[in-house]
């Protein structure tokens, strides 16, 4: 599988600097599932993945970046599956061999992150019900 190694930032700058780590399951590393949000469209958003061969600018939808944004950590390197960034769409078999342990990726994190974006007032009505349903 893909793991995105989001790089620190103690500055909060918007740059957004990550690796791509491949790795076999079960692994080791611990990380977190981040689903894929449908229906976002790639905008001027991007990231930047070092490479053995240097950097590269990677597009990324708005609410990809502003999960990446706010998840990453002032001083540590935080490991992530993006479902997002899991397979090369266009690589029938890899995204037929990913699709076939999805099961596994979330089973072998350390829990799934909900990203339902920034704040808007959708957003608010949905975090109530959230509440409401868990009371």
């Amino acid at each position: 599988i893909r793991l995105l190694k989001l790089l620190p930032d103690d500055l909060k700058s918007h740059l957004i600097v990550c690796e791509i780590h491949h790795v076999a399951l079960p692994h080791s590393v611990q990380y977190g599932a981040l689903p894929y949000s449908r229906g976002d469209k790639l905008n001027d958003r991007w990231i930047i993945v070092e490479t053995e061969n240097g950097y590269r600018r990677l597009d990324a939808t708005e609410n990809l970046y502003s999960a990446l944004w706010r998840l990453r950590y002032d001083s540590e390197p935080r490991f992530n599956w993006v479902d997002a960034l899991r397979i090369n769409p266009q690589n029938m078999a890899e995204r037929t061999s990913q699709v076939q342990v999805m099961r596994e990726i979330y089973a072998s994190s350390v829990g799934g992150v909900i990203w339902l974006g920034g704040k808007s007032g959708h957003i608010e009505v949905a975090l109530d019900l959230v509440h409401i349903i868990n009371e």
